[in-house]
């Protein structure tokens, strides 16, 4: 078990990035007027819970990558957030979260190699330590936090062999399966250089479907919370797990 120095000494060399650039489409009845990682939960935005963990996983410093409505998350958080210091990345048009991934990876305000990828409409705590620890023992580009869930119907599934390493991303389905829970660590150089020659615009799931041998990622499953406010029923869920600070 990690204490809070041993994870501040450990994560000083990792930088964090949120991807909260999509427009939302199928909150867009429950959450209209804001981009969907500004969804009211309790009384604070939900990407506050993220900034908050991001942050304290990585050096107190955070990236955003925004789009849809950048400006109103630009204006509420400015250059820093609860003690956290905040960057933007911004993308002119959607490019997918595959092509935001791209794109931070490629931001000159972001050199350390380890990179921590969040998506911005998902809480899923994970100890960035403890992925870091897989990430270099198995000696991977990536490492994917996970957890299981009863009903996979919206989310791809993933198969992984006995060291951990994943094999197949599989089509979603309505069984009790582990899936990507958003959460990623990479090594900034070399995913950069494996995925340099994507379209413009592409998903990351496509991406790591269509690439998982090239890539070499790895995958560790976690107990940890899964709140994921994409539809609505989702959202008002969220609302029951995340109390306002």
């Amino acid at each position: 078990m990690y204490n809070d120095e041993d994870k501040q000494l450990r994560s000083s060399d990792m930088q964090a990035v949120i991807l909260a650039g999509g427009k939302g489409t199928r909150l867009r009845q429950a959450v209209s007027d804001r981009p969907k990682p500004m969804a009211d939960i309790n009384g604070e935005p939900f990407l506050n819970h993220l900034i908050t963990w991001w942050g304290s996983q990585c050096n107190n410093e955070v990236m955003i990558s925004v789009g849809y409505m950048k400006d109103y998350v630009r204006d509420y958080y400015g250059s820093k957030f609860n003690g956290i210091k905040i960057m933007y990345i911004e993308e002119n048009e959607p490019l997918g979260t595959g092509g935001a991934v791209r794109l931070a990876l490629r931001d000159q305000n972001l050199n350390s190699d380890l990179v921590v990828i969040a998506n911005g409409d998902t809480w899923f705590p994970v100890e960035i330590v403890e992925m870091k620890n897989m990430l270099e023992t198995l000696k991977t580009n990536i490492c994917i936090g996970g957890c299981k869930v009863k009903n996979a119907q919206r989310y791809g599934r993933i198969e992984w062999d006995a060291m951990g390493i994943v094999t197949k991303f599989l089509e979603p389905s309505g069984e009790n399966a582990w899936i990507n829970g958003g959460v990623y660590l990479m090594r900034r150089e070399a995913v950069s250089r494996l995925i340099w020659d994507m379209e413009d615009k592409f998903s990351l799931d496509d991406l790591l479907r269509e690439r998982v041998r090239a890539l070499d990622v790895a995958f560790m499953g976690c107990s940890k919370i899964f709140v994921d406010i994409g539809v609505p029923a989702d959202y008002e869920y969220a609302k029951t797990i995340l109390g306002a600070s």
